[in-house]
């Protein structure tokens, strides 16, 4: 065996540890119960144009339609996963998120408007209820946000939350910004008593061709795993000016 196809040879059996571990992962998830960790003061009349900043602030957090190329990093307990992402949003079909490894495609998961999802590729790596339930379920939260946004209250650090209505799963997000509203910086994601997982969303910038600093970094924590997403490039499908009423 040559030097170069034994290092391939143990890129492969890495990455065949790492699947076992998503797979194993996959199988027997068990979210943590948590406490609410929101104890948020109720609004006030003069938090009026700040929450309004804030709703914006999140449902405007991207452009209408864009294309975006991103790392994603996922670990499982000491294990980690290091995948490219390609995703495409827009109002009329959703998004489509295709996931790639140095062994290919291992992942392509459509989102529709309705939510529906649609699994358009299997793998060992990310297998259908992975990817249904975790990449399909994380991602449509953090890039989708939901058009009914109502004020939660300001937390004890001075910043606005911001609830949505209960989807048809009964999971509900809770949004996080900041005492401006002018940034989104956290959501979290509840079944009932159950915190689905958490997100940190910073690393504000701008983009060619896209006048608004968008969110490019997000460190999830589901508990059971851990994703850190970078967006590397994005390119709104239409200018602003288009968008604006």
């Amino acid at each position: 065996m040559t030097r170069q196809s034994g290092q391939i040879m143990a890129a492969i059996r890495g990455l065949g540890a790492a699947a076992l571990v998503l797979v194993c992962a996959g199988g027997c998830v068990s979210h943590r119960v948590l406490e609410a960790s929101w104890q948020p003061i109720p609004p006030s009349e003069g938090d009026s144009a700040a929450f309004a900043v804030a709703r914006q602030s999140v449902r405007e957090a991207f452009p209408a339609s864009w294309q975006a190329t991103q790392r994603a990093i996922i670990s499982v307990g000491r294990r980690q996963f290091t995948c490219d992402g390609f995703l495409t949003a827009s109002p009329a079909e959703g998004w489509h998120l295709a996931l790639i490894s140095m062994l290919g495609l291992v992942a392509d998961v459509r989102v529709r408007n309705d939510g529906s999802t649609e699994v358009l590729k299997v793998t060992p790596l990310f297998r259908e209820d992975w990817a249904r339930d975790y990449v399909a379920q994380e991602l449509r939260w953090l890039f989708t946000p939901p058009p009914e946004l109502a004020p939660a209250g300001r937390l004890a650090d001075g910043r606005l939350a911001l609830e949505a209505k209960s989807g048809a799963d009964g999971a509900k997000a809770r949004y996080v910004c900041s005492a401006d509203g002018s940034h989104w910086e956290e959501i979290e994601v509840w079944d009932g008593p159950r915190r689905l997982f958490h997100a940190k969303v910073s690393g504000y910038r701008t983009f060619p061709g896209w006048p608004r600093a968008v969110p490019s970094e997000f460190d999830l924590d589901a508990g059971t795993h851990q994703l850190q997403i970078r967006t590397v490039t994005l390119a709104a499908a239409s200018p602003l000016k288009e968008e604006a009423p």
